[in-house]
């Protein structure tokens, strides 16, 4: 029997991605649903760079952000 998950996100997108990994990372069972055939949105589908601060060369970002570039 196939549990039922603690968190519906739908879209997986570049933000219900990351929501996903975070819940994942929480402990929480995740349903992650996309109506296309790829995840990531733009920045996957289209090769859209991130809207990426100047500062975060400076000031540092998060490490799941680091790993993500």
């Amino acid at each position: 029997m196939i549990p039922e998950p603690d968190i519906l996100i739908v879209g997986a997108g570049l933000g219900g991605v990351a929501a996903a990994i975070a819940a994942c990372r929480a402990g929480r069972t995740v349903v992650l649903t996309e109506e296309t055939d790829w995840i990531g949105g733009q920045l996957t589908s289209q090769a859209v760079p991130p809207d990426e601060h100047p500062w975060v060369e400076e000031f540092g970002t998060t490490a799941s952000y680091r790993a993500l570039r």
